[in-house]
């Protein structure tokens, strides 16, 4: 049974992914002019369906 993913390292890694990546997300709904939450979270989930349209369509 293969645990590595369960790993300190992995998780670490990918828990500092994920901060990242919301960093950047924030960053952008910022420029964009995102001034309240839910015009944060549309700009975002726009940006992250756009991503996932590119990254099927083009990428896979």
């Amino acid at each position: 049974m293969d645990v590595s993913y369960k790993s300190k390292n992995v998780l670490l890694t990918k828990g500092f992914g994920v901060l990242l990546f919301t960093g950047i997300l924030l960053v952008c709904a910022r420029v964009a002019g995102a001034r309240t939450f839910w015009q944060g979270f549309g700009l975002t989930f726009g940006l992250m369906a756009w991503i996932g349209i590119y990254d099927t369509c083009f990428l896979d």
